[in-house]
């Protein structure tokens, strides 16, 4: 449940069978949020991570323009003492694509190569910044990370409003524990957002819209407060 004192205030549209009812909720500063994450699970990936070596440790794919698509390789070496399976590569976000995971076991001492391309999307002027995961059986999950600064654009401000939509758990299922927790689920990427925003120093103007039946949450605001918003959620969805 949302606090009264809230930084920002977020229009939450609760939908029932017959009826919309605005409601207005908000998120308390500086409330750090994490997903609950058991300690074996913690384990698994720090096991994942002493794995693998990326070669380079961070892809920077350097300037790029708005709408561009950017490329770049990265070398993995298994450096653990026995082989290793890469189950698959997953991206935080649809703007990063990664080449496919390797089909057979990667050997003590291999390495493999990963081609990874990226969308530097509509907004000028901010840094991107997007996660991946490799999921290492038996191991758990490894991430690595790319990067790229979006040139600012004549025709834009940096300071312009944009709108982006952000998927979340949608909260339609008939049960009602099923979308207690949907809601449960929402109420924290929007906390995590709020802290994020926060801790970046750019919490004056956004706004935020959430749909709780669809999950929608329509996010307005900066080029930068949008990118700090997406990156939040990319690495929930990572469990990071």
């Amino acid at each position: 449940m949302f606090t009264p004192s809230a930084l920002l205030t977020v229009l939450v549209l609760a939908v029932s069978a017959d009826t919309t009812v605005p409601v207005q909720t908000s998120a308390t500063p500086g409330t750090p949020v994490t997903p609950g994450t058991p300690e074996v699970a913690r384990a698994d990936a720090s096991l994942a991570a002493s794995s693998l070596r990326f070669e380079p440790a961070i892809l920077d794919l350097g300037e790029m323009s708005v709408g561009q698509t950017g490329s770049g390789k990265v070398t993995v070496t298994n450096t653990s003492d026995a082989p290793i399976t890469i189950a698959r590569i997953v991206p935080a976000c649809g703007c990063t694509k990664a080449s496919a995971a390797p089909i057979e076991e990667v050997k003590p001492g291999a390495s493999f190569d990963v081609e990874f391309t990226l969308d530097a999307g509509k907004r000028p002027g901010v840094e991107l910044k997007r996660k991946v995961a490799f999921h290492v059986e038996g191991a758990g999950v490894a991430t690595f990370e790319l990067k790229a600064s979006i040139r600012p654009d004549a025709a834009h401000e940096h300071g312009k409003p944009f709108v982006s939509l952000i998927r979340l758990k949608p909260a339609s299922a008939a049960a009602r524990e099923g979308r207690e927790s949907a809601e449960r689920e929402q109420d924290a990427a929007i906390l995590a957002i709020d802290a994020a925003l926060e801790r970046a120093g750019a919490v004056d103007g956004i706004r935020m819209k959430l749909h709780r039946e669809s999950g929608a949450l329509f996010v307005h605001g900066t080029a930068h407060q949008i990118e700090v918003a997406e990156r939040t959620i990319d690495d929930r969805a990572l469990g990071l």
